[in-house]
């Protein structure tokens, strides 16, 4: 069973679940809890793959890191909606009553009244006060309840079910490739080794140099380049246009090495460096 698969099987129930969450924290620790499900699903579907267990659980490790910051973004701490549970609803105008051109008018009409029809400043003032009086009728809600502000968690339901069949999608692809990859390790050329594959020892190495525990799925990336003829190579000022340089206000170090042919020496893949300029 694809990771994507299992996910839709459980989807209901971890729907219902999420809109029960009384914020985003729970909302967060709900996820958590069925990317654990679903990793477990996928290692099971390789018992005896140490490599392509490692991987997968690198994977997830991965996916889940982020996903704070990608549930949160662009959304809206708080949103309204009108309550369902009886109370009065605002009053409704009709829409021609809501332009604001129409205000204008109104407003005109009491000038009109004031300086043409030589009335008293009173019934300007008293148009003027009916346009207020519209103006104020338009935006208030009427009754004790008026709209309810609920909690953008509500909001997000709907953004964190397509989120994650995204991420499933996007996992059962990494583990076609790394499958493809382990199967193909008696290529001979670095050629064969196309961007996907690469950037996934890229991301194993930077999980080792991180110690998360992938020794197994390290060796078999050396292993991999070395007999496809490529090899991994962390920043160097004499390499640095093989790196995409960033800025950071921590130590500078590799965040992905670059890797190169060992023939001729050139470059197959960039890798990323931050630096600290003091």
């Amino acid at each position: 069973m694809t990771i994507e698969k299992y996910y839709l099987s459980q989807r209901e129930a971890f729907l219902s679940q999420a809109r029960e969450a009384q914020d985003d924290r729970a909302l967060l620790a709900g996820y958590k809890g069925l990317m654990e499900q679903m990793k477990s699903c996928a290692m099971s579907q390789h018992p005896h793959e140490d490599v392509l267990r490692q991987v997968i659980a690198l994977l997830f490790y991965a996916a889940m890191q982020g996903a704070e910051m990608t549930l949160v973004r662009d959304l809206p701490t708080v949103v309204y909606r009108q309550r369902e549970d009886g109370a009065p609803k605002a009053r409704r105008l009709p829409s021609v009553l809501l332009h604001p051109y129409v205000r204008c008018a109104v407003l005109a009409l009491g000038v009109a009244i004031s300086l043409l029809g030589g009335l008293g400043a009173w019934k300007y003032a008293a148009v003027f006060a009916l346009a207020a009086g519209l103006e104020a009728l338009c935006l208030r809600p009427a009754g004790k309840g008026g709209p309810e502000p609920i909690a953008a968690s509500a909001l997000r339901i709907d953004y964190l079910d397509s989120f994650i069949i995204k991420q499933a999608k996007r996992m059962d692809q990494q583990i076609e490739d790394v499958k493809n990859l382990l199967a193909d390790q008696e290529a001979s050329c670095a050629g064969n080794l196309e961007a996907p594959g690469l950037a996934l020892c890229q991301s194993v190495w930077a999980a080792a140099n991180a110690n998360y525990p992938v020794d197994m799925a390290m060796d078999a990336v050396e292993k991999l380049l070395r007999q496809n003829g490529a090899a991994l190579v962390e920043y160097a000022p004499d390499v640095r246009n093989w790196f995409e340089v960033m800025p950071t206000r921590q130590a500078s170090h590799t965040v992905y090495p670059a890797i190169k042919r060992t023939g001729d020496g050139s470059l197959l893949c960039r890798g990323q460096y931050v630096e600290n300029k003091g």
